[in-house]
């Protein structure tokens, strides 16, 4: 007998006995390819986010090591006006880094739903797995009460028949 910890996958290679369990197999598979697709999102999302991070990271070393440079003495007196770009430029960078946090964030909410969505169908998965193993259980128990029924009716026949 099937366990209820069975795998999807495991379930699909499963004899079933059950002429309902034996349809939803096709059910099954397409809940599988969703499964994989689901899987397959969370990936992808996790990794951009991954990346993103990293760009952040990447552009607020640029930034602090920018702002250090900016606050050593140099031996040449600074104009205003570069001393004006400079500063012009690391409120470039902070807007950048801003607009990062913000795509940071994003990418972080669409890993959540992405997250849900796939345990949703793992539980749906396990449900229908669940589903076609009672079913199964449920045909061999009628097929053993039926055996048996065909089983007392033979041998009450056999016995009528000795006693006749």
């Amino acid at each position: 007998m099937a366990s209820s910890h069975i795998s999807l996958i495991d379930a699909l290679t499963i004899e079933r006995s059950h002429p309902r369990g034996r349809r939803l197999i096709t059910v099954a598979r397409l809940q599988q390819q969703q499964l994989r697709q689901s899987q397959q999102r969370c990936v992808d999302l996790q990794q951009r986010l991954q990346q993103e991070q990293q760009q952040g990271q990447q552009l607020q070393n640029y930034r602090d090591e920018y702002q250090t440079q900016l606050a050593q003495p140099d031996q040449q007196s600074v104009s205003a006006e570069i001393l004006h770009h400079k500063v012009y430029f690391i409120q470039q960078i902070n807007q950048s880094l801003t607009s990062q946090q913000v795509r940071i964030e994003e990418l972080k909410e669409q890993v959540k739903l992405a997250q849900q969505h796939f345990s949703e169908s793992q539980m749906k998965a396990k449900g229908l797995v669940d589903l076609m193993d009672k079913l199964d259980q449920q045909w061999h128990q009628q097929q053993q009460k039926l055996e048996q029924r065909q089983s007392d009716e033979w041998s009450n026949q056999q016995f009528s028949r000795r006693n006749s």
